[in-house]
């Protein structure tokens, strides 16, 4: 539906379709620590980041070789019930959808200019939505794609953002989804940011409690999801896929 704008008082009016309304001026940029560039390799059993204190398996990798079977078994029917080759263009598409929203809204955060005639009108309509739904409660980005990793944990990866969350400093994950997910649906993706923030802390001296995650629907609304990464319940989960990875695959 159009966004009807008042006109003058003989009551002329104007309009802005959805996908032309403009984005939000982003928060502030102040970076305050310094981050390690990590080179990574990945490999069929999943990436590696060469780090200052060793060679260390992504979190990525980790939640992916401990996923339940139940996860797997679900992929593989979807696979085989949709053919080869609608679940490749599905894969395919979904991948692009997703390099556009992450591309595009770290752009954003550095305050560069974006050429939207260049992106697709679907992603494009996902990105401001999701960007005015982070409007007024992310209040200021520290560092974006930053290379994090644990020598206590033996585990690395990159997040994609650090900042500040309604007051409070946060790890802040962009994900992308077809249709709308439910809370049930994507707790690796919490786990991720609890490795995140742990990783933040013992590399930087912070206190990082905070995750969000940023969801771009294709077929929706976005979604944004705020946890409590000190959530014991988290904590135990997390532990429990740790030590089952660092037990059967190192």
């Amino acid at each position: 539906m159009p966004q009807i704008e008042t006109g003058s008082s003989r009551g002329r009016f104007q309009y802005k379709r959805r996908d032309t309304v403009s984005m939000p001026s982003p928060p502030p940029f102040n970076q305050h620590y310094d981050y390690t560039e990590l080179k990574a390799i990945t490999r069929p059993s999943g990436r590696v980041y060469h780090t200052p204190t060793g060679r260390y398996p992504s979190i990525t990798t980790m939640l992916s070789a401990t996923q339940t079977d139940d996860k797997s078994k679900a992929l593989a029917e979807w696979r085989a019930a949709v053919g080869d080759a609608e679940a490749d263009r599905v894969t395919d598409e979904s991948s692009v959808f997703g390099t556009l929203v992450h591309d595009t809204m770290e752009a954003y955060l550095r305050h560069q200019t974006i050429n939207f005639a260049k992106i697709h009108a679907l992603a494009r309509k996902s990105i401001m939505e999701l960007a005015q739904a982070l409007d007024g409660n992310f209040e200021e980005t520290w560092a974006l794609e930053v290379p994090l990793y644990s020598s206590t944990l033996c585990l690395a990866g990159r997040t994609d953002v650090v900042g500040v969350w309604k007051g409070e400093p946060v790890i802040l994950d962009y994900k992308t989804s077809r249709s709308p997910k439910d809370v049930g649906k994507i707790e690796d993706y919490f786990l991720q940011l609890l490795f995140y923030a742990l990783a933040h802390n013992e590399l930087h001296g912070t206190s990082i409690r905070k995750g969000v995650i940023a969801m771009a629907i294709m077929t929706g609304k976005p979604k944004v999801f705020e946890v409590d990464l000190w959530d014991k319940a988290l904590w135990r989960k997390f532990e429990d896929r740790l030590v089952q990875f660092h037990g059967e695959y190192l």
